[in-house]
């Protein structure tokens, strides 16, 4: 199924960061860098709504003091809240096991709640499950058991919700992007702008988990992190 965002939306940029630090000066891999602001511009031309832990952790010069059950509060909020995810779990060969683990599970429950029985969580808040996921494997790169096993089980079970798509170069990457968030015309911006904004007050104090994590999306950089 090929998954096109024709209408603005927010969009979780999901993928590895630590991984491709460098040891001695903690910088980023420049060519990551590069490639992910690249994806994040061209969905914020389209007027999407992004949220790129990269981006809000200024490329990895912005996580002391951070801690993990901090970031993980953070990251689900923002999944519970995108309405397009693109993950990117693997670069070069190698996979992110943050993004298995702290990423790949919650999104798979938010698909899993187009069944009306897993609309509910335990406590009583309701999933609104996603319009689509857009998994980037980087080719030739061996499949990882657990990420194996959760394709698997989302294309068989979610087959027009769940995109799977390979690349081969950094390029190819900001090329899919581009693809999948084709030009939207200007009164399709400004309709899409304004629901938008109005979706978390529609649906503020509904116990409904969507609109704490929509405060994180933005259609221009953070400056500091939250």
């Amino acid at each position: 199924m090929v998954i096109k965002i024709t209408s603005p939306s927010r969009v979780f940029l999901s993928g590895p960061l630590t991984m491709f630090a460098n040891k001695e000066t903690g910088d980023i891999d420049p060519t990551v860098v590069r490639t992910v602001k690249a994806m994040i511009k061209v969905l914020r031309r389209q007027g999407h709504q992004v949220f790129s832990a990269h981006e809000l952790e200024q490329w990895g010069k912005a996580t002391k003091g951070l801690t993990i059950p901090q970031i993980m509060k953070r990251d689900f909020a923002a999944i519970n809240a995108a309405e397009y995810v693109f993950i990117l779990p693997n670069w070069n060969g190698e996979y992110s096991m943050g993004t298995a683990m702290l990423e790949m599970g919650p999104i798979g429950a938010r698909l899993d709640a187009l069944d009306p029985k897993y609309r509910r969580t335990r406590t009583g808040e309701r999933l609104i499950p996603p319009k689509g996921i857009i998994y980037l494997h980087h080719k030739g790169a061996k499949e990882e058991a657990y990420f194996k096993y959760i394709i698997t089980k989302l294309r068989a079970a979610h087959p027009k919700h769940f995109e799977y798509l390979e690349f081969e170069k950094p390029s190819d990457l900001v090329r899919i992007v581009r693809e999948r968030a084709p030009p939207i015309s200007k009164t399709r911006k400004t309709l899409g702008k304004l629901r938008l904004a109005a979706s978390r007050a529609i649906l503020k104090g509904r116990n409904v988990r969507f609109p704490g994590g929509a405060k994180y999306f933005t259609s221009k950089p953070r400056r500091r992190p939250i």
